[in-house]
């Protein structure tokens, strides 16, 4: 079995009806933003139990990357979601053919699995592929979301991000400056917005709201605990979330009330910049050429790519959309191919680079 990353000629093995093949039509997305910005970008202030505390308000977007690498850093995604795909192999109801469908998975999960461990492939593109031919299709996209022209990453462990909007999020960093033990309570964090007094949301909250487990390990990861002890000297940082703010406010503050009601205040100026942008983009299919020895009458096709500023998506079917300010950039392209119910075919894995410009038609053939 093939699974190398290798140029981009492959002997065609097969032809495939044209019509099949034709790529979408262009199409222009006008992308509208409202970013909030926030003056000064950061506060430091000493409490009076001898915290020095600097309070950030950020971006929870920018929180996917870090929260993608922390799940599948420490083996969270492995243990939860891969092991859950091999356990499928025992179950005992399955016919003949369901089973030999799944030991190709589990087979073509552990060559993607070494492909990401010997850093060939990112893990973003080499999870997104196991997770598709899964059967898994919630996070598939077309390359022309807000997040690919902005390398945002996948939101898919943010435990900040409820599958439509995000949470607003503090960044707090955080030094006992002290020669003891201090604590920080969680209860005496509130935001004050206006007129409006909002209370962050505990690790409770997302234990309930969320159904993802792995956003719930990185809510516990990530978010401020009940009660956060601080050895002294030690620098920590955590996070604070509340639910949108309201943007027509011109200020915010992040205010600490301690036990002894000695109040520290993280006061904020605010304002919106709004930006309007049409990006142009062409559409591209991959041609089942892609594999050296697959039919499409003979297996199921899946594919995932990663743009060369690190955004990776896996898709639907064989179409994605390419910015076309962007053309000349080489992309990656990962797929496998599932042999279909008794074809007798063996399973294969490919991952090749392309440069959509050399592909006038649209269409993304892998030999001449």
């Amino acid at each position: 079995m093939k699974h190398s990353l290798k140029a981009l000629l492959i002997i065609l093995l097969f032809t495939t009806s044209c019509n099949s093949l034709k790529p979408l039509p262009d199409k222009t997305v006008e992308i509208r933003y409202g970013n909030v910005n926030f003056t000064p970008k950061q506060i430091i202030q000493e409490t009076a139990n001898d915290f020095e505390v600097k309070v950030e308000p950020i971006d929870a977007s920018n929180l996917n990357n870090l929260s993608s690498l922390a799940a599948i850093g420490t083996g969270d995604y492995e243990r939860e979601v891969i092991d859950s795909y091999y356990e499928r192999a025992n179950n005992q109801d399955l016919s003949r053919d369901e089973k030999r469908r799944i030991e190709h998975l589990i087979e073509l999960t552990d060559i993607i699995k070494e492909e990401v461990s010997d850093n060939t492939i990112s893990s973003n593109l080499g999870y997104d592929l196991i997770d598709r031919m899964w059967g898994n299709n919630d996070n598939t996209k077309d390359g022309s979301e807000v997040n690919a022209m902005e390398n945002k990453g996948n939101p898919l462990f943010n435990p900040y991000y409820d599958g439509s909007n995000y949470l607003s999020v503090f960044k707090l960093e955080m030094q006992n400056r002290s020669n003891q033990v201090q604590t920080l309570a969680f209860d005496n964090f509130q935001v004050s917005s206006g007129s409006e007094i909002l209370y962050p949301r505990n690790t409770e909250y997302f234990e309930e709201s969320l159904n993802n487990s792995l956003k719930i390990e990185n809510a516990f990861r990530f978010n401020f605990p009940q009660e956060l002890n601080v050895a002294p000297k030690q620098n920590v940082v955590k996070y604070l979330a509340i639910p949108p703010i309201n943007q027509q406010e011109d200020s915010l503050s992040v205010q600490y009330i301690d036990e002894n009601y000695d109040v520290t205040i993280f006061k904020f100026s605010q304002n919106i910049s709004r930006t309007n942008n049409a990006i142009r983009f062409k559409n591209f299919v991959i041609h089942p050429n892609f594999f050296e020895f697959a039919n499409i009458n003979r297996h199921d096709l899946f594919y995932s790519v990663e743009f060369s500023n690190g955004y990776a998506f896996p898709l639907l079917g064989n179409n994605f959309f390419v910015p076309k300010d962007n053309l000349d950039r080489i992309l990656t392209i990962c797929g496998v191919a599932v042999p279909k119910s008794r074809s007798g075919s063996e399973p294969d894995f490919q991952c090749h680079q392309a440069t959509p410009a050399k592909y006038e038609g649209g269409v993304i053939k892998l030999s001449n």
